[in-house]
């Protein structure tokens, strides 16, 4: 059996969703991906605009890489690009199996997991570090509000 890469990785993606689901559809999407990622531990977060589609996993390097070759093989996106992939010092998101933030979506807006006033505080402080991923998080929401 071969070493497993324990180093803590964090791989950041954007895609577009090949159609545009309800609010049940999605929940049931974001309950599925967030046992699977629990199931790897792994953590992150979506940030979902207008059917484009940003994505952080942060996890075991292995398991990071294994996630991103499933997102490619899943029908549910298209146009996927890996935007980052690289070491990281800590988890941004490790209370999050998968955190979700719609923006601009009053149907998804009662599934923001940063929608309560100390969440939001999180997402704020995370979102004020100084870090190659945590940038891109910033300009993807920036570019989309």
């Amino acid at each position: 059996m071969g070493k497993r890469n324990k180093e803590l990785w964090a791989m950041v993606c954007v895609s577009s969703a090949e159609e545009i689901l309800n609010k049940e559809e999605v929940e049931q999407l974001l309950a599925e991906a967030r046992s699977k990622q629990a199931l790897n531990g792994l953590t992150g977060i979506i940030i979902f605009s207008d059917g484009n589609v940003l994505m952080l996993v942060e996890g075991e390097k292995d398991v990071v890489q294994a996630q991103f070759t499933g997102i490619l093989r899943s029908p549910k996106h298209h146009s996927v690009m890996k935007i980052a992939d690289m070491a990281i010092p800590h988890r941004y998101f490790e209370d999050y199996p998968l955190a979700f933030k719609p923006i601009h979506s009053e149907q998804l807006k009662s599934l923001d997991d940063f929608a309560e006033p100390e969440r939001k505080e999180y997402l704020e402080e995370c979102l004020s570090l100084n870090h190659p991923i945590i940038k891109l998080l910033r300009d993807f929401i920036k570019n989309n509000t």
